[in-house]
């Protein structure tokens, strides 16, 4: 999906949900779900339901030079990605990438 100039990613809260988040060189966000999900994009928006499964895990890709890219979860922001510069409350780990714990609390 084409970032545009700002995009939020929403997920409601999910116990257990996990997602890994990386940045990239391409010029479109992905998104993929491990364990099953449904998709409803919008303008500026992309809504990620899980199906019945006890602890969904996604992938995410975020373009490097997007200039706003916002995850929240039940509401609450977790990862803003602004011009290839990570604000959140969780350190990458060794490749770069940030494992976030999709509960629906800021980190």
């Amino acid at each position: 999906m084409d970032p545009g100039d700002r995009l939020t990613i929403l997920f409601p809260a999910q116990s257990g949900a996990k997602a890994v988040v990386s940045l990239a060189e391409g010029g479109d966000v992905m998104v993929r779900a491990l364990d099953g999900a449904t998709f409803t994009s919008d303008v500026d928006r992309l809504l990620i339901e899980h199906r019945a499964v006890p602890a969904p895990r996604y992938e995410i890709q975020i373009p490097r030079a997007a200039p706003w890219v916002e995850i929240q979860v039940g509401g609450h922001r977790v990862l803003l990605q602004r011009s290839g510069r990570i604000i959140t409350g969780v350190a990458p780990d060794a490749q770069g990438r940030y494992r976030l714990v999709l509960s629906g609390s800021t980190p």
